[in-house]
């Protein structure tokens, strides 16, 4: 009687996961769109370098700029199961900062497809491509300028923690942000993490098995 019990919860339990993976999957196919920010570095030695080598200094447009300068080099890759045209894109991809950081410049600097980087107002940066094939990827290098920093945390974290990506693209869903590694032998390999999604699920797996034996311990 015990056994069955156990076998009964866990089957519920291992139901209930399923029926997750399927609603997650379902929801996923609606949307067979989707691009992916990857972070290729973040580099932050513009502070480093001003603050330690006397008479140097960092100029923009002849204009000497103290602190606090990062500069982003990312890229965007189509990771979807359909090619983006033109005529699916009402609002391109776009790169807004928090009130008191502002983009300085920017520029694509490897891609396959007609794209460039444009400049909205002093927070926003936005990338528009041509046909953005799936698989496609799009390269780009932008300098933000930090507020003091206050928190203690280094500027290139309070970079990645401010930006907010945007778009409006036809079946596309918003816009995934993965933990990368570019390898030295092939530069143009990027590998992304394992999904973050499926360790969850097993943790719930392991979870579920956890609560019906507790359920078993209780019951008897």
């Amino acid at each position: 009687m015990p056994l069955e019990i156990f076998g009964s919860v866990l089957g519920v339990s291992i139901s209930v996961i399923f029926g997750v993976i399927g609603i997650y999957l379902t929801i996923k196919s609606r949307y067979p769109g989707q691009i992916t920010f990857v972070n290729e570095q973040t580099i932050e030695s513009f502070d480093a370098v001003g603050s330690t080598v006397d008479g140097l200094s960092v100029t923009y447009y002849g204009q000497e700029i103290k602190d606090n300068l990062v500069l982003l080099n990312g890229a965007f890759i189509n990771t979807g199961k359909t090619d983006i045209t033109t005529s699916m894109v009402e609002q391109p991809i776009t790169l807004k900062l928090l009130d008191g950081y502002k983009w300085l410049s920017g520029k694509v600097v490897q891609s396959k497809v007609e794209s460039k980087l444009v400049p909205i107002n002093s927070n926003t940066i936005s990338i528009s491509t041509g046909l953005f094939r799936c698989g496609e990827c799009v390269r780009f290098h932008a300098l933000a300028q930090l507020p003091d920093n206050k928190n203690g945390v280094s500027n290139a974290r309070n970079l990645k923690k401010s930006i907010e990506f945007k778009h409006r693209i036809t079946n596309t869903r918003s816009i995934n942000e993965e933990s990368i590694y570019q390898t030295q032998a092939k530069p143009n390999t990027i590998i992304v993490n394992g999904s973050v999604f499926f360790k969850s699920i097993l943790i719930l797996f392991c979870a579920s098995i956890a609560l019906t034996s507790l359920i078993m311990k209780t019951i008897y």
